[in-house]
C-alpha cells in the first residue's frame, strides 16, 4: 500500500502517526498480483520517515516470525521506530495455519528471546508488550499505584481505517451504524474526526 503525497500532507499538518504492520517474512504478504510485498513495505517505511510521519511498526509473532524477532526488532530499532509484538490468535479460514500456528510455549521462549535480546542492545525504541510488562513490574516493586485511561477524558489512542476509508474506534471495528464511523473519504481532512467522543 502507498499512502498518496496529499494524505501524508495531511498527516502532517495535523500530527497524524502511522502503524505499519511488517514481519519482514518473504512471499507471507502478498499483493493482488501475487507478489510480495516487503521490498515495497520497506521503501515505503523509508518514504515516511523521510517525510517525517511519526512511525510504530507491528510484527505479528507466528511460526514463521519467532526466529526471528530479533532481526524484526533490529530492522525498527535502526530506524527509531518504537514495535509492538502481536502473538497471533486467530485469523481467517483460508489461512494455512500450518505454516502460521504457534503454540503458547513457543509465544513464551520468542518474547524471552525478544527481551533478552532488546535489552542486551540498550532496548534502542519501546518493545510492547514487553515494555508494559517491565514497566508494570517495576510499578509493583517500587510499590507504585497504577493511573487509569479514562477513554472520555483521554480519548482514543488507536483507530483502525478501514480500506474503504472509513475510520472506526477499535471497539466499534466494522459496525456501520450511526455514529461508529467517525469518519470516511467524503468527509473534508481530519474535521470529521471526533478524538473525545
Amino acid at each position: 500500500l502507498s499512502v498518496p503525497e496529499s494524505k501524508l500532507s495531511l498527516f502532517l499538518s495535523h500530527g497524524v502517526g502511522l502503524s505499519i504492520s511488517f514481519d519482514m517474512q518473504p512471499g507471507v504478504r502478498l499483493n493482488i498480483a501475487g507478489q510480495p510485498t516487503e521490498a515495497t513495505v520497506a521503501a515505503n517505511i523509508e518514504r515516511l520517515l523521510g517525510r517525517g510521519i511519526p512511525l510504530s511498526g507491528i510484527s505479528v509473532l507466528a511460526q514463521h516470525t519467532a526466529p526471528r524477532l530479533c532481526e524484526i526488532y533490529d530492522f525498527f530499532a535502526e530506524r527509531r521506530v518504537d514495535l509492538r509484538l502481536l502473538p497471533l490468535f486467530d485469523g481467517p479460514a483460508e489461512r494455512p495455519s500450518e505454516h502460521f500456528a504457534i503454540e503458547h510455549p513457543e509465544i513464551v521462549r520468542a518474547l524471552e528471546r525478544a527481551f533478552r535480546h532488546w535489552v542486551e542492545t540498550g532496548c534502542a525504541v519501546r518493545l510492547y508488550p514487553l515494555q508494559a510488562h517491565l514497566e508494570s513490574a517495576l510499578r509493583h516493586l517500587a510499590g507504585l499505584r497504577v493511573t487509569t485511561w479514562q477513554r472520555r477524558q483521554h480519548g482514543d489512542s488507536v483507530f483502525m481505517v478501514n480500506l474503504d476509508s472509513k475510520v472506526y474506534r477499535v471497539l466499534d471495528a466494522y459496525d456501520d451504524r450511526p455514529g461508529c464511523i467517525l469518519a470516511n473519504d467524503r468527509l473534508p481532512g481530519m474535521g470529521g474526526l471526533d478524538l473525545q467522543k
